[in-house]
């Protein structure tokens, strides 16, 4: 049986989650190309084309002998003006998803609405614009919320202002002595390695009218995971923020256990 050849666009910013998805590609028995990616593997499996920016790049040579396309990478919010950001966003996906049907290739899963930036949002309403005036186009976009979870050691590891959304739980552990707890961001959240799976279960999904698929496991505040972390590793308790005047921010919630999403099988 022949492999299923799947390319995943990786960037620097956004290895974190595309790892993942590289990962259980192969696992698979999927053949992987990355694009834009300095990494490197000895999987034979798996094989890089570097391509400078996503947004401008020509793709002919990595797109070669492709069945689909996972699109994971986009800027980070904060790199150049909100303007900036939003037109790399917007025009790298598009970018990907003209080259892609220009080549025959119409199964292509893309990234969205990534911890609630408007660059995805923007990128992701292009996506499904673009989809609507390209009928064979089989569109399917992930949509989660914080996305937390190990790093993944088959990869370069990022610096500390790499981390994405994970900077934030390193700052528990690694800050000044009797620090104020920092603001609560909104607390959804998905595990990394979930993220990954629901991107590679798309690919199996059937053809559809509109595949956009809202995933997460749940919901936690920082004051949560500092009294978790306290409990479990009461060594760390000095380097924890002090939690005086802190707020349970979600009274309002009540506790429960979030279900998996149907369509994700393991």
């Amino acid at each position: 049986m022949t492999k299923q050849f799947v390319l995943v666009s990786i960037v620097v910013l956004s290895g974190y989650v595309a790892s993942y998805v590289v990962d259980v590609l192969l696992k698979e028995g999927y053949a992987v190309r990355g694009f834009a990616a300095p990494v490197s593997s000895k999987n034979p499996d798996f094989s890089v084309v570097a391509i400078d920016d996503v947004a401008t790049g020509d793709f002919t040579e990595a797109l070669k002998g492709v069945n689909a396309v996972i699109h994971v990478a986009s800027p980070l919010a904060g790199n150049g003006t909100a303007t900036e950001s939003l037109n790399s966003a917007r025009n790298g996906t598009l970018n990907v998803l003209r080259q892609a049907t220009a080549q025959g290739i119409s199964k292509i899963v893309v990234t969205v609405a990534g911890a609630y930036l408007a660059t995805k949002i923007f990128a992701e309403k292009a996506a499904w614009d673009f989809a609507k005036s390209n009928p064979t186009l089989d569109l399917a976009t992930i949509n989660p919320p914080f996305i937390y979870g190990p790093l993944n050691l088959n990869f370069p590891l990022p610096t500390v202002d790499r981390l994405g959304p994970n900077r934030w739980l390193h700052a528990l552990v690694f800050g000044e002595t009797g620090r104020p707890l920092g603001p609560q961001l909104p607390p959804f959240y998905v595990d990394v390695r979930d993220v990954a799976v629901a991107h590679v279960r798309a690919l199996s999904v059937p053809p559809g009218e509109y595949k956009r698929y809202l995933i997460s496991a749940g919901h936690f505040t920082f004051k949560e995971a500092v009294d978790y972390i306290a409990d479990a590793h009461p060594e760390l308790r000095s380097r924890l923020p002090s939690l005086e005047g802190v707020y349970h921010f979600l009274t309002i919630y009540p506790q429960s256990t979030p279900a998996k999403p149907q369509w994700i099988s393991s």
